[in-house]
């Protein structure tokens, strides 16, 4: 086992920049998972294709939230490096953390993961053995770092829930190709599915799409945060029907809450993301989200019984 913190290096490739010319968001998740599958196979020597075809055990992720602090652009290289602050008897929890050459903060993140018996859908115990090894490592990355406890993924909720009439809603099929080797979709998928329908919303709601706003007005409304509670588990072939709500509207900032349902209403997950809105011939920072804008804005927010402020 290595000692010190486990680093993952990341290229940036041009394929995962979009039309801003920068990294697309949901990209940051993609690293982290790929990291602790590193790290996983490093620090417990098994691969998680090991632990699903030789035990019929999944590792599948309950919550995973982020910031994104700064933009990346293709090229340049990331320094993923994770921690393990909290390890539970079924749950283990992630603290990610992408870096720069000179240590300068791109992203961090927290993942929460449980090992999952594919054939009963229940979570099961770390064995002894993982939990000693991963509190070695941890003893080695010192000093502790604390974790705020969390209550997302946890419980999930209980029966079906209906989308409010007037709420904008996007439908999607769960292809073969987001699928991993389980069968499930792999978790950083689902942030893609929701930065999308956020987009659709935009081109609905404001009315005006991202790339008008990036490419013609020289503006933008990148992502700040985001998190994602998961539910149940997707499947290749399955409907999921996203509904978007507004629950924040600042001066520069906009909260949206991506709900998304099996076709039988129980919920899949909740992802929550903030974007906020910014000039990019002033350098990127943040200004004030038009008046056409917002408007609009407010007016589907009530429209859909979330009120205002």
């Amino acid at each position: 086992m290595n000692s010190g913190i486990f680093t993952y290096l990341r290229r940036v490739a041009f394929g995962e920049c979009d039309p801003a010319r920068i990294y697309y968001t949901p990209r940051a998740i993609d690293y982290c998972v790929e990291a602790i599958e590193a790290w996983w196979e490093s620090t417990l020597s098994a691969s998680w294709t090991d632990l699903l075809e030789r035990r019929g055990i999944e590792v599948r992720f309950l919550r995973a939230e982020s910031e994104f602090l700064q933009p990346l652009t293709a090229g340049q290289v990331v320094r993923v490096r994770i921690r393990v602050p909290e390890t539970g008897q079924t749950r283990l929890s992630f603290r990610a953390t992408g870096e720069g050459e000179s240590g300068e903060l791109y992203f961090r993140a927290m993942l929460t993961a449980g090992l999952v018996d594919r054939k009963r859908e229940t979570l099961v115990a770390i064995p002894r053995d993982d939990r000693d090894r991963i509190a070695r490592y941890e003893a080695g990355c010192a000093p502790r770092e604390d974790v705020p406890e969390r209550e997302g993924g946890q419980h999930p909720p209980q029966g079906r829930r209906q989308f409010p009439e007037g709420l904008f809603m996007r439908t999607l099929r769960v292809v073969y190709g987001d699928c991993l080797p389980s069968g499930t979709v792999y978790p950083p998928k689902v942030f893609g599915y929701a930065v999308e329908a956020a987009g659709e919303w935009f081109e609905e709601v404001p009315g005006i799409s991202w790339l008008t706003l990036v490419s013609v007005r020289k503006q933008g409304a990148p992502a700040v945060a985001a998190s994602c509670d998961y539910h149940r588990p997707m499947a290749a072939g399955q409907a999921v029907a996203m509904g978007v709500r507004v629950i924040h509207l600042g001066r520069a900032s906009l909260g949206l809450s991506i709900e998304g349902n099996d076709p039988e209403g129980l919920p899949l997950f909740d992802l929550r993301i903030t974007l906020c809105y910014i000039d990019q011939e002033g350098g990127f920072r943040s200004m004030p989200i038009p008046e056409e804008f917002r408007g609009r804005i407010q007016a589907y927010r009530e429209s859909c019984g979330d009120g205002g402020g």
